[in-house]
This record gives C-alpha cells, structure tokens and sequence, in this order.
C-alpha cells in the first residue's frame, strides 16, 4: 500500500500535536510495510527517509507575504499541490491520499480529483470546539472548510467518541464514514534519562513542581490553572508551577500570573526540548491538563506514559483517557477551587500518586501504542480501498483511461495519445522501432 498524508505540520517544526501524530503514526505504519509519503512545511526543501521511515518531503511556502493567516493557508495548498504533483512524476501512482485538518483540504481534494485516488480525513479539532461556538466570519468560513473536508472524504478519523459525536452534530457527516482511531504514545521515550539536565533549574528542592505543557491559548485552560496555583500558595503550599510551551495567549498570562501577584512562583519556559519535556513529567509532583477544550489529550498520555501523578479536566477526550483515581484524578473544567484540591492529594497523598502512575503506565502500554494504531489505520485504508475499487467513481475513471494509451517518447518521456490512434488487431501495440507502445495499451 503507498499513502500521500499532507500535514500543515511536522516535526522538527511543529505547533502541536497534530505534527507529532502524523510522525509518530507514520513511522509505526512504515515499520509494518506500508509505504508512507509525507508533504509538510519546513525551513527548506529536503526529502528524507525511506527503508523502514516514511518519507517526508518538506517544502517551503511561498516567499510572499500573506495580508491574513487564510491567505497562508491557500498559499500552503497550492505549494502542497505542486509538490504532490512532482511527486507523482518522480515516485509513481499512490493508492491514497491522507490529509490531516481544515489546513490541508485544499490539497488533498485536489489531489483526489486529479488522480482520482480516495481522499481519507482526520479532523484533529473543529473550529467549532475551539471557539465554543462560531464568532465571526473567519471562523465561519475554517469551519465551513472543515464540513468540505468531510464530505470530500472517504472516510473521516477522529480521535476518540467525543470528537466522533463532535464530527456527526457539527456538520451531520454520516454515523458510519466516522471511524474512530484514538491517539497513541511511545513509552520508551520517556524511560530514558540525561544526567546533564536538573530539576533544579526550575524548581529548588524544597519546592512541589507542577508541569504544564502545550499551547497557550485559551481553549488548554491555562488561566484557570493559575487560579489554582494562587489557592494553592494561600493554603500554604510551596508550589512552583512551570508552563511549557508558546502561543498568542502568552503575554495576557504573564500579566495574569502578575496581577494575582504569583509571578514569582510561576516559570514560562518557552518551547522546551522533548528530553527537557520528558524530564520535567518525571520531575513533577503533579503534571495537569486544565482543558476546557480537548478532543483527545495527548499530553495527558505522555503524563501517564512518564510516570507523573496527573490532574485533568473531565472534559472531550481527556474524560475517555482519563479514568478518575485510578490512572489520574479528574475534574470539573474550569473549576481552579477542584483543581488545587486535587493537586493537594497528590502532594500529600504518595500512596495514591504512586499507584496512580502504575496503573497509567499500564493502560498506555496496553491501549494507547503506536502499533495498534497505526494496524487500526491501515484496516480503515484497506476498507476504503476495497469500496474504491468497486466503486462507480473508479468504474468512471477506468473508461476515461481506455480512451487513451502510451507510447515512449522522446528522452524517455512517455506522453498519452488516443486509443484510436492505437492498432487494435495487435495484442501490443508497437511503439517507435517496434517496441511495445507502453502499459495501458489496451485494457
């Protein structure tokens, strides 16, 4: 099987998870034999990979400055397109095309149509959720591209039941295109250690080290974790709480954590390496997840897969991963008086943390692993494949292509002309000098 996933994201430069899922799934799809080609942005135009790794082709945006971020986006599409086109040419047909959010819809419907391949859609998040609602026109029309995304799809993906239900309300995508494939973590990553990094560069030994990792926008819930943390330091308790991670949201939580007069307990770290990241799971008293929005909570599973007593909001996907008081300890969202109290047990409570991270450890390795899902994954490409190939929209295109054959052209370029113009009394037809005219001759 060769797949085509087009991704705004990838590591090494990625916003959030969405990049690290698409790495981590097609690597695992890649080491049980599919053949994986992935199209992303970068800061230059290299290929990599191949063997047993999937191979990325990163590009590079248009030179051009955009006047708005849905200009960027469509400027993306067409340098995906292109690149997707190229790839065809140097590389050969693919069997089908994979493309991950609203930011990649674009490309993969036009390289469905173009190449008449099924298109499969995983839809991270929806506009929609974000927002708690739709606003205003910019958020009308992403989530409108979000509905053509789905309709456009053979299949569409989602993360857990939550975001399935989320999908079928939001724009009535049929109950049986929605398959569910949850998000997965490595455990290995976080087994290892780095006697170069210490804890006491963010916290003195003295102090409980609470850990905050993703982006800083409204919907991860940052605000209300501060609330926590003053509560905390109210009741007494010597907390250092560190935030990982950037986002337009960062600066009005710097004032924030001033205004409640807390600065000094709080420490914005900026992006942080993933040894840093793993390290700093393994460091804390407490790693929580405040979502007030979250259709999965992959960073609740590297909490779980690192060993950390976790804190997370009962909300979206975070409420299915999360199983209270015996993988993490839930809580209401948006609720800073349970949070803190729940960060309380686990500072106090070690018994309860260390049986806590036991039974995570656990259902990461048994649940939540690469393998499994990327087997999930490909069952739904073959799925998808079996119905294409009976399909009227595959029957379609194999009579458009009897109409044509190949024959070799100059510098061994082949160009297509009509079948009619192709001796039909010959089993093959011969091309210049005799030679066979080429594959699709005849059908």
């Amino acid at each position: 099987m060769k797949v085509l996933m087009l991704t705004w994201e990838y590591p090494p430069d990625h916003v959030g998870g969405l990049g690290r899922h698409v790495c981590q799934l097609s690597e695992a799809m890649a080491l049980q034999g599919t053949e994986v080609h992935i199209i992303a942005p970068g800061k230059q135009e290299v290929n990599s990979g191949g063997g047993s790794k999937p191979f990325v082709h990163h590009i590079v945006p248009y030179a051009v400055s955009s006047p708005d971020f849905l200009s960027w986006v469509l400027q993306l599409n067409i340098v995906l397109s292109e690149r997707a086109a190229r790839l065809v040419h140097e590389e050969g047909d693919f069997d089908l095309v994979h493309a991950h959010d609203w930011l990649a819809a674009f490309a993969g419907r036009a390289f469905k149509h173009a190449f008449r391949v099924p298109l499969v859609a995983t839809i991270h998040a929806t506009e929609a959720g974000r927002n708690a609602g739709i606003h205003n026109r910019q958020q009308a029309y992403i989530s409108d591209v979000e509905w053509w995304l789905g309709y456009e799809a053979w299949r569409v993906i989602c993360c857990s039941q939550y975001m399935k239900r989320e999908v079928r309300g939001v724009f009535s995508v049929p109950d049986d295109k929605v398959v569910v494939v949850p998000n997965g973590v490595n455990p290995d990553e976080f087994s290892t250690t780095d006697r170069t990094l210490s804890r006491k560069a963010f916290a003195s030994d003295d102090q409980h080290l609470l850990f905050f990792i993703g982006r800083l926008v409204r919907e991860k819930g940052v605000q209300v974790l501060l609330e926590a943390a003053r509560i905390l330091l109210q009741q007494g308790e010597n907390i250092k709480l560190v935030i990982a991670g950037t986002g337009p949201y960062e600066e009005e939580l710097k004032f924030m954590a001033a205004s409640l007069g807390i600065f000094s307990h709080v420490y914005f770290t900026g992006k942080v390496s993933d040894k840093m990241r793993n390290h700093l799971y393994r460091w804390a008293d407490a790693s929580i997840c405040p979502s007030l929005y979250e259709p999965f909570g992959i960073v609740a599973l590297e909490a779980m897969a690192a060993g950390s007593g976790l804190v997370a909001s009962d909300v979206g996907g975070l409420s299915e991963v999360v199983r209270h008081e015996v993988t993490g300890l839930k809580i209401p969202p948006a609720d800073p008086a349970a949070m803190a109290g729940a960060v309380s047990r686990l500072l106090h409570e070690k018994g309860l943390r260390k049986s806590l991270a036991l039974h995570a450890s656990l259902t990461v390795k048994q649940d939540y692993s690469w393998s499994s899902i990327a087997k999930k994954t490909q069952e739904v490409y073959a799925g998808v494949l079996s119905q294409h190939r009976r399909s009227p929209w595959r029957a379609q295109d194999q009579r458009s292509q009897r109409r044509f054959s190949y024959e070799s052209g100059a510098y061994g370029r082949r160009r297509r002309i009509p079948a009619e113009a192709v001796d039909d009394s010959s089993t093959q037809a011969a091309g210049p000098g005799g030679q066979p005219a080429g594959d699709g001759a005849h059908s």
